[in-house]
């Protein structure tokens, strides 16, 4: 551990205990406030992916005090998961497995105090695919997902992502739900959801496997017929 994370640990560890003092309600209150500062800062790296770097210690920082004052948020649960994905992405192993680890046992964490959650259960199951696990886990993550939030745009995005990244290892009965997802989210009426998980299906090369499903009118016609 480098001197400046030591005296940051010390800090974290210093002002939890402190704060440990207070009413749970008010520790609540308190903790939302670091994880608000560290997903204002986290809201902006899509756009600016060149910050991420620079503002990873201080946004560790802010989640790392929310967590020690109130472990069982499962909004700063969340956010420290995305942040592993983060410092995975900014290290030079673009496709660093000890980070998405990370990431998975704070999703898995968070998935404990919010079972209802389909967004977490979608990122476990994409940790999962990510970390090549396709297992009881991954599975019960996937059924989870689709079952709590089968028209959430996001989740059908990731479970659709985390399908496709292991279709060939999938039973013929997971394969079917991964079409189905895919044709969910392909009929979605929300803005653009049909676009991105067309998308998705033809970076991953399966999009001959849903346009059979789908009209033959609308945007449908330049992602199906041939070329």
């Amino acid at each position: 551990m480098t001197s400046s994370r030591l005296v940051t640990a010390i800090g974290i560890t210093a002002i939890s205990a402190i704060v440990l003092t207070i009413p749970a309600t008010s520790r609540l209150g308190i903790a939302s406030i670091y994880n608000a500062l560290g997903d204002v800062q986290m809201s902006e790296w899509p756009r600016h992916p060149e910050r991420i770097a620079s503002e990873l210690p201080s946004t560790r920082a802010s989640l790392s005090l929310g967590h020690a004052i109130y472990p069982a948020n499962p909004d700063i649960l969340v956010n420290l998961a995305g942040l592993s994905r983060y410092a995975g992405y900014a290290s030079a192993a673009k496709t660093d497995s000890v980070h998405e680890r990370n990431a998975l046992s704070f999703y898995r964490e968070a998935s404990r105090i919010r079972p209802g959650d389909a967004l977490i259960w979608a990122n476990i199951a994409e940790s999962k695919a990510i970390l090549d696990e396709v297992d009881s886990e991954f599975i019960a993550a996937m059924e989870s997902a689709s079952r709590l939030g089968p028209f959430e745009p996001q989740v059908q995005y990731l479970t659709l992502n985390a399908g496709l990244r292991v279709y060939p290892s999938l039973s013929a009965p997971l394969r079917s739900e991964i079409m189905k997802i895919a044709l969910r989210g392909a009929l979605s009426l929300s803005p653009g959801q049909n676009r991105k998980i067309l998308d998705l299906a033809n970076n991953f090369g399966y999009l001959a496997l849903v346009c059979p499903s789908l009209p033959r009118s609308g945007i449908f016609p330049r992602y199906c017929q041939p070329r």
